[in-house]
């Protein structure tokens, strides 16, 4: 992983079963795939429209219209490990 975001094994396994239950809940015809646009849809019933919307773009970002479970957790352990560089003040991008 880059960024310094290297979890130990037994938290990277809880961290990917749990978000393998967000990708099932996302993936409402339990066809292996989210839609960017189910994934949107549900994140603004939370209040987290932009945020999703952001985070969709990451993990499709070809546009090809539908994300599997790999990309899902590629995409969200590149944000997070982005996220925990910049919060240790290691992102110097600017």
């Amino acid at each position: 992983m880059e960024g310094g975001f290297t979890p130990q094994p037994e938290r990277l396994l809880t961290f990917v079963r749990k978000l393998k239950e967000v990708f099932d809940a996302c993936d409402s015809d339990s066809d292996g795939f989210i839609r960017p646009e189910h994934f949107v849809q549900l994140g603004s019933q939370f209040g987290q429209a932009e945020q999703v919307k952001k985070l969709s773009s990451c993990l499709d970002p070809d546009s090809h219209g539908r994300v599997n479970f790999k990309d899902f957790c590629r995409g969200v352990l590149t944000m997070k490990a982005h996220q925990a560089n910049q919060d240790t003040g290691g992102d110097r991008t600017q």
